[in-house]
């Protein structure tokens, strides 16, 4: 099954007291990047009971995710506040990194796809 940054956004929403405008709702939400931080206001949100660890595998499978790359990697994408408002541009550094995980990920099924045929 693939997840969606929709889908890790859920799984984000569910460990938090309060659901940040910045997070999808549903797939065809626009995907807001997240502000260069934005750990210690998440971590505020936290649910009584749930674990520090949890959100940040939550935070880390939502901010690794293609979707999340690929928006990342476009040209003047801003990163966003938890209310949603844009702070600051994403840098060029994070932009070509975004750039380079997307190409990476493109690369791997074709790869995988050769391997298997080389076995049959």
């Amino acid at each position: 099954m693939r997840h969606t940054p929709a889908a890790h956004a859920t799984a984000l929403r569910a460990l938090l007291t309060q659901p940040p405008a910045v997070l999808q709702r549903q797939v065809g939400d626009p995907l807001l990047l997240l502000q260069i931080g934005i750990w210690d206001a998440l971590l505020a949100l936290l649910r009584p009971g749930a674990e520090p660890k949890a959100l940040a595998r939550a935070l880390r499978a939502y901010t690794r995710s293609t979707g999340y790359f690929m928006a990342c990697a476009r040209k003047d994408a801003m990163r966003h506040d938890l209310d949603g408002r844009a702070v600051e541009l994403v840098s060029e550094e994070h932009r070509t990194g975004a750039l380079k995980a997307v190409q990476g990920r493109r690369r791997r099924p074709a790869a995988q796809r050769e391997i298997g045929e080389a076995a049959a």
